[in-house]
């Protein structure tokens, strides 16, 4: 009987390839709780480094997720999202603002604040990527392009 080599190692995942490749296949409302998520973390991270007395990772962390938020707001549309988009933009801009006095006072229960109201963004856009999209209008009767003359 012979005996094989063993198979060679697993590579291991590049957690950066992963997110890219979710990223393309994900719907955008997908996306944009994706993004919720990164922001979360880094938030998450930046609290427990201040808590732990890690002053440069707080920084580091709460960076990361003002770059998220700030490429969050670069993508609002507009014109096509009206009240919403402008909401949302002064959302962003608060939040980012919020980030840069947690990193300059180094104070947990900002990023406790942040992300309590990142949270409530998430859950309504996860509430819109459950909710089914509207169906069009009907044509009303004798308005069907159909119509014999």
């Amino acid at each position: 009987m012979t005996h094989d080599a063993p198979p060679p190692p697993a590579r291991p995942v590049n957690a950066s390839a992963a997110y890219g490749r979710a990223a393309q296949t994900a719907s955008p409302v997908e996306r944009v709780l994706m993004l919720y998520d990164g922001a979360l973390r880094r938030i998450e991270e930046a609290r427990r480094a201040i808590l732990e007395g890690r002053i440069e990772d707080r920084f580091h962390a709460l960076e990361k997720a003002g770059a998220i938020l700030v490429g969050l707001q670069s993508s609002l549309d507009h014109a096509r999202g009206g009240a919403i988009a402008e909401q949302l933009d002064r959302i962003y801009t608060y939040l980012d603002f919020r980030l840069h006095q947690a990193n300059i006072r180094n104070d947990a229960t900002i990023c406790e604040e942040a992300a309590a109201r990142l949270r409530e963004l998430r859950r309504a856009w996860a509430e819109l990527a459950t909710t089914p999209p509207p169906v069009a209008a009907a044509p009303l009767p004798g308005t069907s392009r159909s119509r014999a003359a």
